[in-house]
């Protein structure tokens, strides 16, 4: 069973053009910053120089959330579930008709629970290169989050530079004990200029850096269980388990992306983009890196936005790819006086990621009434192998979903609903690690890790919020959105969120 619970106090600000006096006007600028068609084509403007095109209105947004989320059929590496706080607050900002200023920032302090084999930070950035265990536990983290971005118009061009910072540490108050800090800096400088008619192109070139600083400690005198790191698919190095307990990891990323898209939200939409990401691991009294990792990623979307006083519609059909490998070193330490010494280097582990996804929204406006009607069909795939022991994890899913949202305006209060239904079926799915009893805990970790990933499964979920407009400027709001899910093998999932705030 999954258990969610998510209780958020939001305090939201608009800032720059002055909400009218009328409720009319006043419920028509929350609409329009809060509707499901805002949301869809936030990344058709995701260029920091195009990002002015992104809203009509400013918009400032404080929150304050509680989550528990508690579930059975999970990924070990990943944890059960987590529960904890955040404080949020971001904000866009047309401060004048040259210029565009947006951020954000929060803080989160959370605990997964029942984390195993894994002892470090960031598994989907640092995976499956990660210290491991077979004991595990609870693990505590906070994590700190700054990001601000501005554009500027200076003749015919627009210049856009965008940069955020996270930071963030966990640890355990028991044996194991892990101790990890790692620091995440992006930036992204951007410019674009008018072409034909309506439509901006924009050169996006992006920047990354990353480390962390990975520290496992026992205190316990009962004795310590085996340390090991995690090559893929549960293989590791005999001769590097045992006592290593603190790993270094250094990573950087650089890419770019061509956008396209028309500064009045009404055409078509082109972005073609690539980055490499790579990092090395480094492990205590080990000169040498043990894994040299890179990752390239190719993202295409094309897409198609129209929107008038009376309706919306958009669609956009996105594919991405990605594949890593790891180049793992090879060590001897038969001659004492020089320790361990690096002879020889492999690639051995491979992932490969693929998804294709189509989207469509489409939306009816007017004074008392607006309803949108949305539907995504995604398609996912995902192979990992390791070679020598050959071992080979792959499956496909397909994600159909189907949302419907209706907002009721009256004199002073604007009620929304939304139901929604998403059905995710497993296509195929093979894995292979013979050489592995099926007595041990990494074969378990292995198969249940499968067995999440690849369960079909039915989801059902609602939303209603009401907003009441207190005075000229001053709007409360109530929220509270559900959901249920149900799996084949009698797994079951449940889902609430409720939400209360002001806007203003």
């Amino acid at each position: 069973m999954q258990l969610r619970i998510i209780i958020v106090i939001v305090v939201s600000l608009s800032i720059g053009k002055t909400y009218a006096q009328d409720s009319t006007e006043i419920f028509s600028q929350l609409k329009d910053n809060t509707s499901p068609f805002m949301d869809f084509k936030e990344v058709f403007y995701s260029s920091p120089s195009l990002k002015s095109y992104e809203r009509n209105y400013s918009f400032s947004q404080l929150a304050a959330s509680n989550l528990n989320n508690r579930q059975d059929l999970y990924v070990y590496q990943k944890g059960s579930g987590n529960n904890g706080y955040q404080i949020e607050a971001d904000s866009y900002l047309k401060s004048n008709s040259s210029s565009t200023l947006w951020g954000k920032a929060y803080y989160r302090n959370e605990k997964q629970t029942r984390v195993n084999y894994n002892e470090s930070n960031d598994y989907d950035l640092i995976y499956p290169y990660v210290m491991a265990d077979t004991i595990g536990g609870d693990l505590l983290s906070e994590t700190y989050f700054f990001s601000g971005g501005f554009t500027k118009q200076l003749e015919s061009f627009q210049y856009g530079l965008y940069a955020s910072y996270r930071g963030l540490q966990s640890y355990r108050d028991r044996d194991p004990r892990p101790k990890n800090i790692s620091s995440d800096i992006d930036a992204v400088l951007s410019i674009s200029k008018p072409i034909y008619k309506q439509y901006d192109i924009a050169l996006d070139l992006k920047f990354r850096k990353y480390n962390q600083n990975n520290d496992l400690q026992f205190v316990s005198e009962l004795g310590a269980p085996l340390v090991f790191h995690d090559a893929g698919l549960g293989v590791y190095n005999s001769l590097l388990a045992g006592n290593r307990t603190k790993a270094y990891y250094n990573g950087h990323a650089f890419g770019g992306q061509l956008n396209i898209a028309p500064n009045d939200r009404n055409g078509f939409i082109t972005q073609i983009g690539y980055k490499q990401f790579e990092f090395y691991k480094l492990l205590s009294n080990i000169i040498f890196p043990i894994v040299e990792v890179t990752d390239n990623t190719f993202n295409v979307l094309i897409g198609y936005t129209k929107e008038d006083i009376t309706q919306n519609f958009a669609i956009k059909l996105g594919a991405f790819h990605s594949k890593r490998s790891g180049l793992e070193a090879k060590f001897n330490n038969r001659d004492a006086s020089v320790s361990i010494e690096k002879i020889s280097e492999d690639i051995r582990y491979i992932s490969e990621q693929k998804t294709l996804n189509l989207q469509a929204i489409y939306g009816r406006k007017a004074a008392k009434l607006d309803w949108y009607i949305q539907g995504n069909a995604k398609l996912s795939q995902q192979n990992q192998q390791y070679i020598s022991p050959d071992r080979k994890f792959e499956y496909s899913n397909l994600l159909l979903g189907l949302n419907l949202r209706g907002i009721k305006t009256f004199q002073t209060t604007m009620l929304t609903a939304q139901l929604g239904i998403k059905k995710l079926q497993n296509l195929t799915g093979d894995y292979y690690w013979n050489d592995l009893n099926n007595q041990t805990g990494i074969y378990e970790m292995l198969t249940a890790n499968y067995a999440s990933l690849t369960a079909s499964n039915f989801q059902l979920n609602g939303n209603i919020r009401l907003d009441y407009q207190f005075s000229n400027n001053l709007i409360f709001f109530v929220q509270s959105a559900s959901s249920y899910t149900s799996y084949r093998n009698n797994y079951s999932g449940r889902q609430l969120i409720i939400a209360t705030g002001f806007i203003f």
